[in-house]
């Protein structure tokens, strides 16, 4: 429960915004049992971007180029990774791959 308290009430609302869109295109999918817009592309460069930032965030924290936490060049135990920042991308991951496979899915039944 204290990991929770290193998010503040926007980092929320920013987690919450994709599932909600999310959700919604889901249900209206699910309900109609088709897709009308095709978002295949846009849900894997999602997945992809979103990968590519949790690495970026993770690297250049633990980079030797990038890091303020070295001292006569020994790494420090304390890393200053963006939580907020991993879990919106891991939520962003989540997100697509379900609306992907779910699209995937449903054009797989109509043909």
């Amino acid at each position: 429960m204290e990991a929770l308290l290193i998010f503040t009430f926007k980092d929320f609302i920013a987690f919450m915004i994709p599932l909600f869109i999310g959700g919604l295109i889901f249900n209206r999918r699910r309900k109609r049992k088709e897709v009308r817009v095709k978002f295949s592309f846009l849900w894997l460069v999602l997945i992809v971007g979103g990968i590519l930032e949790i690495c970026d965030d993770i690297y250049t924290t633990y980079s030797y180029r990038h890091n303020h936490l070295y001292n006569n060049d020994t790494l420090t135990t304390v890393f200053n990774y963006d939580f907020a920042k991993i879990v919106f991308c891991g939520v962003l991951i989540f997100v697509s791959i379900a609306l992907l496979l779910q699209e995937l899915l449903l054009n797989k039944q109509s043909h």
